[in-house]
């Protein structure tokens, strides 16, 4: 097997993998939603709670020691005026953030081996090419800051 049959094989593998990565980061992200509305607390809500109903809540483990911190964080900022939104590390967003690394650096290594397929002459155009992008960009930039 050629070294370039190896890379498209492997370029295949990854796309089949990203593919079902991408599957899962679908589904987490529903099971994250539904978190986050059982973890908000709506503003009518917010009047008639107390910090006794959040210590009810923990002594029955209907939330996490985490998720009762953040509650009782919630309503004070709501009672001192403030908006605030409950926000929780769980394992569902622990996993989300992972897979969006792993699949980031799955799209980085599918350019990497697809960029390793090209031509010596394609690999210089690509290069030319991405050079004059961040000359572009470079030049955009310092227009701004000395507009700024």
């Amino acid at each position: 097997m050629k070294k370039s049959d190896k890379d498209t094989v492997e370029i295949k593998s990854l796309r089949i993998l990203l593919k079902e990565y991408e599957k899962i980061l679908s589904r987490l992200n529903k099971m994250r939603d539904k978190e986050l509305k059982r973890l908000t607390i709506k503003d009518e809500d917010m009047e008639a709670l107390t910090e006794q109903d959040i210590q009810d809540e923990y002594g029955w483990c209907l939330i996490t020691e985490e998720e009762y911190y953040a509650k009782l964080k919630a309503l004070k900022d709501y009672r001192d005026g403030k908006k605030s939104i409950v926000e929780v590390k769980t394992p569902v967003s622990l996993c989300i953030k992972l897979l969006k690394d792993d699949i980031r650096d799955i799209k980085v290594e599918i350019r990497e081996l697809e960029f390793e397929l090209l031509s010596d002459d394609e690999k210089e155009k690509l290069r030319a090419a991405n050079e004059e992008i961040r000359e572009r960009v470079r030049k955009r930039r310092a227009s701004i800051l000395s507009a700024v």
